[in-house]
């Protein structure tokens, strides 16, 4: 997976979308997004949850600091 940062959002991309060889064009899986979500990402953040939640709170405080304190 690899992780790519814009102006307005945060994504997470398969690092590689296909294979070469052959003289091939990339091939294409319509159910890759169904199959990382499921398999590999959703457990994921069911497994890190109380984590996650914890970075989040705690990022909020952080924010809620600055904007009270100028």
């Amino acid at each position: 997976m690899r992780i790519g940062v814009t102006r307005n959002m945060v994504y997470v991309a398969p690092r590689q979308r296909g294979y070469k060889g052959r003289g091939r064009h990339p091939s294409k899986r319509p159910n890759l997004g169904n199959l990382l979500m499921n398999r590999a990402m959703q457990p994921a953040l069911e497994q890190h949850e109380h984590d996650t939640m914890a970075a989040f709170e705690q990022l909020l405080d952080h924010v809620a600091d600055r904007f009270n304190h100028g």
